[in-house]
């Protein structure tokens, strides 16, 4: 039984990653919270019309982003399955990990390699069908 061990700098490196993605996450919620209450406030004054065009705007928004992570993740899933698949080896043998792993060759790694790939092709289809609730759809008019 072989194992392939942990990279010591990728937890750091991993650890101001997850941090700068909560950061933003943050600011995208606090940003989010502040349009919807401009969207309140329309509705207040009675201006429906405007509210319903801001919303649309931040509902498009947010099915943007949502369709970048999932594009982004999904393309991350075919690169790690591909070179499961080509290497025949879980995890590859470049693969920078958090903490030591068991390494699995011949057919179990295939088998995570094929899972790999189908959990890029369910990321990717979510991509696409949340695009075209985004408002980039809008300027291409889909």
């Amino acid at each position: 039984m072989s194992f392939h061990e942990a990279d010591a700098t990728e937890k750091k490196r991993a650890l101001w990653i997850v941090g700068g993605m909560l950061a933003f996450g943050l600011f995208v919620a606090w940003w989010f919270n502040r349009w919807l209450g401009q969207i309140d406030v329309l509705l207040a004054g009675g201006q429906r019309e405007l509210a319903k065009q801001q919303f649309d705007l931040v509902f498009g928004f947010a099915a943007l982003v949502l369709s970048v992570c999932l594009l982004s993740l999904s393309l991350l899933c075919i690169k790690h399955a591909l070179e499961v698949l080509k290497q025949q080896r879980f995890p590859s043998s470049n693969a920078r990990l958090l903490r030591r792993m068991t390494v699995h060759t011949g057919d179990a790694a295939v088998k995570r390699g094929r899972l790999n790939l189908a959990l890029a092709v369910i990321f990717l289809l979510s991509a696409l069908a949340s695009f075209p609730f985004s408002s980039f759809a809008g300027f291409l008019k889909l």
